[in-house]
């Protein structure tokens, strides 16, 4: 499990990822241990949610931390867990109150009913899955409900109880397939995690386990190793028991067999070895065909197939027992086919038996099954609303081609990819070898080459058009699936030529050579398109992989300002890898930078350095590369800006709350010294600069280039330490600061006493000195009225408030300002 700030949610679909996994070294892990402990200087953590695509391990992940707790393993804080699933809450009708919700998981503890209220009892509530809540969540309108003796819709009870109305001294943990999420209010979040699932290390270890021949482990390994995109795929657990089960049966009973290598083909062979299986429960002595299992089978598995459809296209993926009949599916009949759903469906039946597939895909795949089935069988085109009412004359049936048309369109134009894997399924049980596998669930064979031929020009065709590279890249999958990899091949033999560099690529194929990336099984480390030397509109067509890398480099590729709303896009994918941006030499000027800064201050972005030399830009794109260094969100480490004409004003901006550190001290110090350097002023206010960092910078500051006139160093946590290097530079011959604010840093009477060292020089030029809430006493400031009456002293205006200035001060004061020598005009 991973932390991740993000605290504005994904509200679309979430995919099975077939792209590049993730860099694991450069996304920060937390133990389950520590997963509810506040770091220093933070507020207490009350509610925690934990997010997750589906059969990503949400739930498991949630049993082992609680058996960890009861072992006496981890979070020993909490005396009592409560876990509360969201699809068995859904079962509750009537109204309930609190502590009859607990009595009913907890019978036990019905004559304890004072827990809840002790606030001496640490209560840690778990609720599992609020995207399969039914509720009706609205944290806005709700009322406030405080009585947990009080019966109330389970709706308002659970709104209540993550607001903490209700058990405000209970830990919350919540968790949630991304799109559900942002049903909740981020300020009533305190912490985001995401269940991110097998590296590379652990997805070859669960092989290694699952079977007990090593032998047959490692051919299997190879396997997935040699077909990347089932190999990036195996991140999701559930996925990797599916290829698991698929390749037990392909690479040790059936040697000689085809093996499978597209997600179609997958599935379809799933299906058999689980029909296989159940089969062989209920008639072991006969030898069946997979036509004889599908055919035998074929209205159970088609009920379950046109389940899975009706409830796709409803977005729904959670059924109970009445859902099931309306399809006539009976769980309590033993059958080989309730025997396919057991294995294939997650159970929960606390309060009544509620199912899911046990994975999207499997849903997906059974909707595509379904889609396929009822034209093979019925001539009809279930994609379209009106399928019901296709005319019974030749000329009026729809042929594949217009199925095949019409699943391509609708997962085109779905912009969050809701329908991508789904396409792809229903094209790939039209292609041989699946065709061959299914045959059993149709009434009569078809040989389905012409429309596989037709359908893959009309693919070519559609990805030569304006698709979105999002889609375009899917498109390609969809070509895999029909065993067509020529537009591949061919830019292929283009890099391998040289040809590439020289000619002009179409957007067909740079959404080819996007998918060749993805597809590589080459370094996630940079991804380097100069040197592929791509057009602009061939860059954005590949941004959509470039997620999926630690470091993007884009060196005089020809960008304008076009490209950059495209790359902050990028920047604010919930799962972008990016760490670093090159963009180097390219014409992004202000607008574009502009542009650009949406997506830097967005909290998905996880850019930690940005190069933008010879860019173009002048003094007006600082404010917005200042807003974005600004935000708490921020992990922008470094900012390369060389070569641009920024001047004076906007590097003033730049340092403005830029939350610096004593490490860039030495490098403002080197700007400073530079003999071409014409900076006036510098405000580096709520930067925690410390002493050894004023230090650094003071050697800027003597330098005789330094042309420094204002400096502002408030809330920089400066000590007294800091007074004496500041003392030195004011009494320098070449010294130019007339203006010095030191406001809200401990200074005390000391550091005062070392500063006014440098006031009394004959040097010293400042008229404003700023000491604000400086921990300064009575006697500070005495030294500080002596310093403005010395002869030499140019101190017009001077700030002491929020200090603990007595009578005795502002005496000394006032006689000091009497002085005929003291030039003091303003004090506060």
């Amino acid at each position: 499990m991973t932390e991740g700030g993000d605290k504005e949610f994904n509200t679309g679909c979430e995919l099975l990822d077939t792209a590049i996994p993730k860099d694991r070294q450069t996304i920060r892990s937390v133990q389950c241990s520590n997963i509810f402990k506040s770091e220093a200087g933070q507020k207490k953590i009350r509610t925690v949610v934990t997010q997750g695509i589906a059969g990503i391990g949400k739930t498991m992940y949630i049993q082992k931390c609680i058996c960890d707790w009861a072992s006496g393993d981890s979070n020993q804080e909490f005396d009592f867990v409560y876990v509360f699933p969201f699809r068995e809450l859904n079962l509750l009708k009537k109204e309930i109150s609190l502590l009859e919700l607990v009595w009913q998981y907890y019978p036990h503890l019905e004559q304890c009913d004072a827990i809840l209220s002790s606030e001496s009892v640490k209560c840690l509530f778990v609720f599992d899955g609020i995207d399969e809540s039914r509720c009706q969540f609205d944290f806005y309108k709700c009322p406030p409900f405080q009585d947990e003796r009080k019966a109330t819709s389970i709706d308002v009870l659970l709104t209540n109880i993550i607001r903490g109305n209700l058990l405000p001294a209970a830990t919350i943990w919540i968790t949630s397939r991304f799109s559900a999420t942002c049903q909740i209010p981020v300020n009533l979040i305190n912490r985001i995690t995401e269940i991110q699932g097998f590296d590379d290390k652990e997805r070859e270890e669960y092989f290694r386990k699952r079977f007990k021949n090593k032998v047959l482990a490692e051919k299997i390994v190879t396997h997935i190793k040699s077909h990347t995109n089932l190999y990036h795929m195996c991140y999701v657990p559930s996925f990797c028991w599916v290829l698991a089960s698929v390749f037990e049966q392909t690479l040790v009973r059936d040697d000689n067999e085809y093996i499978p290598r597209t997600l179609a083909e997958i599935y379809t062979k799933f299906l058999i070895v689980l029909l296989t299986f159940q089969n062989q429960k209920y008639d072991d002595q006969r030898r069946w065909t997979d036509f004889s299992l599908l055919e035998s089978n074929r209205d159970s598995i088609l009920n379950l197939a046109r389940l899975a459809f009706e409830n796709l296209n409803k977005n729904n993926v959670i059924f109970h027992e009445r859902d099931l009949r309306k399809f006539n599916i009976d769980m309590s009949k033993p059958s080989v086919c309730t025997g396919v759903c057991k294995d294939i469906f997650i159970e929960n039946s606390f309060h009544g038996s509620v199912y899911s597939f046990a994975h999207l895909t499997l849903q997906e795949y059974f909707a595509a099954l379904h889609v396929f089935a009822s034209y093979q069988n019925r001539k009809r085109n279930v994609l379209k609303k009106n399928s019901h009412f296709t005319m019974t004359c030749v000329a009026g049936k729809p042929t594949l081609f217009d199925v095949f048309k019409t699943g391509l369109h609708k997962a085109i134009l779905n912009r969050n990819g809701q329908f991508d894997i789904f396409v792809r399924f229903l094209l790939g049980a039209g292609a041989v070898y699946n065709q061959n596998l299914l045959n059993g669930l149709f009434f009569q064979s078809e040989d389905h080459s012409e429309v596989i031929q037709e359908t893959t020009v009309y693919i070519k065709n559609l990805i030569r058009k304006n698709v979105s590279p999002e889609r375009c890249i899917n498109l390609f999958h969809c070509l895999n699936e029909l065993n067509d990899n020529s537009l591949v091949e061919e830019l292929k033999t283009s890099l391998n030529s040289g040809k590439l560099s020289k000619a002009a690529l179409s957007p067909s194929q740079y959404s080819a050579l996007a998918f060749m990336f993805q597809m590589s099984k080459g370094e996630t480390e940079e991804l380097n398109l100069r040197r592929h030397f791509l057009k602009e509109e061939g860059v954005i067509r590949m941004l959509p992989i470039a997620k999926h890398y630690a470091r993007l480099v884009l060196k005089n590729c020809g960008l304008t300002r076009m490209c950059c709303e495209d790359l902050a896009s990028i920047l604010t994918t919930q799962h972008s890898s990016l760490r670093g941006l090159d963009l180097t030499l390219n014409q992004i000027e202000d607008e574009g930078l502009k542009l650009l800064s949406s997506g830097l201050t967005h909290p998905n972005c996880k850019l930690q350095k940005l190069e933008l030399k010879y860019c173009s830009l002048t003094a007006g794109c600082c404010q917005y590369l200042t807003s974005s260094l600004c935000t708490n969100q921020s992990s922008l480490r470094k900012l390369e800006l060389g070569r641009n004409k920024l001047g004076d004003d906007g590097v003033k901006l730049l340092l403005e709350c830029c939350g610096l550190t004593a490490a860039c001290c030495e490098d403002i110090a080197f700007i400073l010294c530079s003999n071409r350097s014409s900076l006036r002023e510098i405000d580096l206010t709520l930067n925690g600069l410390g002493d050894s960092g004023l230090e650094m910078l003071c050697a800027g500051l003597r330098s005789p280039n330094c042309k420094m006139e204002k400096l502002r160093l408030e809330f920089c946590n400066l000590t007294s330490v800091s007074c004496e290097h500041l003392a030195s530079v004011l009494s320098g011959s070449h010294s130019n600061l007339q203006e010095l604010d030191l406001g809200v840093n401990k200074l005390e009477d000391s550091g005062v006493k070392l500063l006014c060292a440098g006031l009394n020089n004959t040097n010293c030029k400042i008229h404003k000195l700023v000491l604000q809430k400086c921990a300064l006493t009575s006697k500070g400031c005495e030294y500080v009225a002596l310093a403005a009456c010395t002869v030499y002293s140019k101190l017009t205006e001077l700030d002491l408030s929020g200090n603990a200035m007595y009578d005795a001060a502002v005496e000394v004061l006032t006689v000091a300002m009497r002085d005929p020598g003291c030039k003091l005009k303003k004090v506060w």
